[in-house]
C-alpha cells in the first residue's frame, strides 16, 4: 500500500467551499446589514465587507486563471490576474449600486443627506456627495483586500513552484 506525501502549504486558494462560504457570509452581512441597520449602527461593517469582498474575488481571480491557464501559468501571471478580476468585480459592484439606487431611490451608496457621517468626516464636505466618499472608500478597501491577497497567493505560488522545479531536479 502506497502512502502519498502530505503536502505542506496553504491549500485555501484550491477550495472552493472556501470560496462560497465566503460568497455566503457576504450575502448574509449585506442581508443583515441592511434589514438591521448596522451600515449605520456599527461604523466599520461596511469597510468589513468590502475588505472580504476584494479578498473573496482574488480568491475567484485564481481559480479562474488556473483554469484558464492550459499549460502552467507563471505566479506573477496568476497574482495579476486575480488582482484586476478583483478590482473589476469591485467595479461592477459599484456600478450595481449606483443603478440600483438611481432606479429604485434607495441608499445603498450613502447619498441621501443625513443618512452617513461621511459628510462630517472631513473628506470634503459639502464639496463631495456623501456617495462619492463612499464609492470611493469601498473601491480602496476592497482593492487592498484583493491586492493583499494577490500577493500573498502569488507568493504562495512561486514558493510552489520552486519546490515543484526542485523535486524535478532530484
Amino acid at each position: 500500500m502506497e502512502y502519498k506525501r502530505r503536502q505542506r502549504g496553504c491549500h485555501i486558494l484550491k477550495s472552493k467551499e472556501t470560496v462560497v462560504l465566503l460568497i455566503v457570509f457576504i450575502g448574509v452581512c449585506s442581508f443583515l446589514g441592511d434589514r438591521l441597520e448596522l451600515f449605520y449602527t456599527i461604523w466599520w461593517w461596511d469597510v468589513m465587507l468590502h475588505f472580504v469582498a476584494g479578498i473573496t474575488f482574488a480568491m475567484i481571480g485564481f481559480m479562474l486563471a488556473k483554469r484558464l491557464g492550459k499549460h502552467s501559468i507563471s505566479p506573477l501571471f496568476a497574482a495579476l490576474f486575480a488582482f484586476t478580476f478583483a478590482v473589476t468585480a469591485l467595479v461592477l459592484w459599484e456600478i450595481y449600486e449606483f443603478t440600483v439606487d438611481s432606479l429604485c431611490l434607495t441608499n445603498m451608496q450613502h447619498w441621501i443627506p443625513g443618512t452617513d457621517t461621511a459628510e462630517n468626516l472631513g473628506f470634503g464636505g459639502d464639496r463631495q456627495a456623501p456617495g462619492l466618499i463612499d464609492t470611493m472608500k469601498d473601491l480602496i478597501v476592497g482593492s487592498t483586500g484583493a491586492l493583499i491577497t494577490a500577493v500573498i497567493g502569488g507568493c504562495y505560488l512561486r514558493r510552489k513552484e520552486k519546490a515543484q522545479r526542485t523535486s524535478e531536479m532530484k
